[in-house]
């Protein structure tokens, strides 16, 4: 399909041709997220990656015309208004920028922009934050799986308990892993994941993306799935118990920003001996 500049800012399907009634400024009070200066080019706390030295960067016009685009020199996230909303509502698929662009001049008509200049969803400001759909919740876990392995002494153990090579494969059994967790959490951001909202991811005390993995919860990582077969979360059947349990659901640490569990999960095939 051809492509054409047009005053969304970056480079999308010619079919969106209108023009847009508000600007990325508009869509950052929407959103919620912290302004650390004015003017048409300014920085705020990064949504993605939690920057707060205003390495992110919002522009509305550029050569005098509209720009409406962002870039993180934190994180490398860039894109237009539109490309924000949506990774940050976690609006998918092929009609995502006509949805995004139908929900947020329905709000800005609703003056709702000036109700969220305080901060996104409590990154900053909060200490939890609001969770997300069940289907961000799942791309986002699936990703983390691909990026993860099973170590053998692992493997033999869930044989041992009765499942085969293709029950592992299956439920996507995995190790958790003992260093790297802020790489990983970086990674899934520069891939475009939005990490705010998904259980076991969190800020840290370097104001950096990370996982809920420690050498003290070390252990078998296994999916919880949903009825419909979305990953739910996640259970750690520990190598090591902690405090006499075995399991622990893999959520943020307690007086950090970032999702709780919020459900029990419990771990059992049919026609095997449960992680006892």
């Amino acid at each position: 399909m051809q492509q054409r500049q047009h005053s969304l800012g970056r480079k999308e399907p010619a079919i969106y041709t209108y023009e847009p009634k508000f600007n990325i400024s508009d869509v950052a009070d929407l959103l919620g997220i912290q302004k650390l200066s004015d003017g048409n080019s300014f920085g705020v706390v990064c949504p993605f990656c939690g920057d707060t030295q205003g390495k992110m960067n919002f522009r509305i016009m550029k050569d005098n015309e509209p720009s409406n685009t962002y870039h993180g020199y934190c994180c490398g996230q860039q894109g237009n208004m539109l490309t924000l909303y949506a990774d940050l509502k976690g609006i998918y698929g092929q009609n995502r920028y006509k949805i995004a662009y139908r929900e947020i001049l329905e709000a800005v008509n609703r003056g709702e922009g000036e109700k969220n200049q305080q901060g996104y969803s409590g990154k900053i400001n909060g200490k939890e934050e609001e969770p997300v759909s069940l289907r961000q919740r799942d791309s986002v876990y699936r990703r983390l799986l691909e990026l993860l392995a099973l170590s053998d002494l692992h493997r033999k153990k869930l044989m041992e308990r009765g499942l085969t090579k293709e029950q592992i494969e299956v439920y996507q059994f995995c190790s958790t892993p003992a260093y790297g967790t802020e790489n990983l959490a970086r990674k899934l951001i520069k891939e475009g994941y939005s990490l705010a909202g998904v259980p076991g991811f969190f800020f840290n005390d370097r104001r950096n993306w990370d996982i809920a993995f420690y050498r003290a919860n070390r252990g078998i990582l296994c999916p919880a799935y949903s009825l419909g077969g979305e990953i739910a979360g996640f259970q750690i059947r520990m190598d090591e118990p902690l405090n006499d349990r075995k399991y622990l659901c893999l959520a943020a640490p307690t007086g950090t920003v970032g999702q709780e569990a919020g459900v029990q999960l419990l771990w059992e095939i049919p026609g095997t001996r449960r992680f006892g």
